[in-house]
């Protein structure tokens, strides 16, 4: 395989992953309603509604990043990718450190279950501190 080619076929796959990414979002999402409508019997329309304007909205985010970029540097190079591993790495051993604790609390104070509840709010605290954080860490 000539350079050339190998140059444009690195280009149109930087071009086309993230709409890969963002349909393949879609498509977990249409296959997670269908399956919540064979278990439940009611198809969740607003997950899909939702799911197509979250898929809209990104694409004309990407396609407004890929047209505003004019040069040909990366987004990240290696010590931000190893400074964002770090930080991941670091974000899900503190979570798993705050799970093991709270879980021994429970245990101590004499629940025999822990709500629900406590586990979700669990969970997305650790999506969004880790995404903010990944922002963070990425511009510095």
């Amino acid at each position: 395989m000539k350079v050339q080619e190998t140059k444009f076929q690195n280009h149109k796959m930087k071009t086309w992953t993230p709409y890969f990414i963002i349909a393949c979002g879609f498509i977990g999402a249409t296959i997670g309603s269908f399956l919540a409508y064979f278990i439940q019997g009611e198809f969740p329309y607003s997950v899909m509604i939702g799911a197509a304007v979250a898929s809209f909205i990104l694409c004309i985010i990407q396609f407004i990043k890929q047209t505003s970029k004019k040069d040909r540097l990366p987004e990240a190079d290696e010590r931000t990718i190893k400074n964002l591993a770090r930080y991941f790495a670091a974000t899900s051993h503190l979570t798993v450190g705050v799970l093991f604790i709270s879980l021994t609390a429970f245990t101590l104070i004499g629940y025999d279950s822990v709500p629900l509840l406590y586990l979700w709010i669990l969970f997305f605290s650790y999506i969004w501190i880790g995404g903010i954080g990944a922002i963070i860490v990425k511009r510095r």
